[in-house]
């Protein structure tokens, strides 16, 4: 983490045996060791928080952009879909039969009535002819 070499720890344990003496050298050792320990969490912490708030960042731009992408593919389907709904109410304009109309069409499914009923006759005859 600092990048110091044992002759540098040495160094600092002969000048911290001076200061502070040889009793409270242990105690000061471990207090600055649970020091040290507690910044290394902190900072793996902070770069955690760090490092998930940039892919936040990320997803939220990914998002915004599928987003447009969905409008854009919307607005394209939109006038389609508008000049076919068109199309199909003029189709269905053009069908609907007016009143002449419809009784020309009554009068030829009479008639057709009329064609299927007798080959019904004609049908049900030939069933009733002994077969050889």
């Amino acid at each position: 983490m600092f990048n110091i070499s044992f002759g540098e720890i040495f160094i600092i344990a002969t000048i911290g045996l001076i200061i502070i003496g040889p009793e409270r050298l242990p105690e000061t050792a471990r207090f600055i060791g649970h020091l040290l320990s507690r910044l290394q969490r902190q900072a793996a912490t902070v770069k955690a928080d760090v490092r998930r708030e940039m892919e936040l960042e990320d997803m939220k731009s990914i998002q915004r952009e599928y987003q447009d992408a969905t409008k854009e593919l919307k607005k394209s389907f939109e006038s389609p879909a508008q000049e076919l709904n068109q199309v199909a109410a003029d189709a269905t304009k053009a069908i609907t039969p007016s009143s002449s109309t419809s009784e020309k069409t009554a009068k030829s499914s009479d008639v057709g009535t009329a064609s299927s009923e007798n080959t019904d006759t004609a049908q049900s005859a030939d069933t009733k002819l002994p077969r050889e």
